[in-house]
């Protein structure tokens, strides 16, 4: 197919269309990532931090 054709077949709104939806799809999940990550951090991340270095202790031997 030339090139001519897909201009005819996919205008420019055709365009921002197909592009625009991936966009905003990606945005709506940064906005809610972004607004849900300070709680996350706050609990998940204080839980995760201290439970690796207790596994951390009690699986070396040599620091036994």
């Amino acid at each position: 197919m030339q090139w001519a054709g897909i201009r005819r077949a996919f205008s420019w709104r055709t365009g921002l269309l197909m592009c625009s939806i991936p966009a905003l799809a990606s945005a709506a999940f940064m906005v809610w990532f972004r607004w849900e990550l300070p709680p996350l951090e706050g609990y998940y991340l204080t839980v995760y931090w201290e439970s690796s270095k207790s596994t951390e202790r009690y699986s070396n031997p040599v620091a036994l």
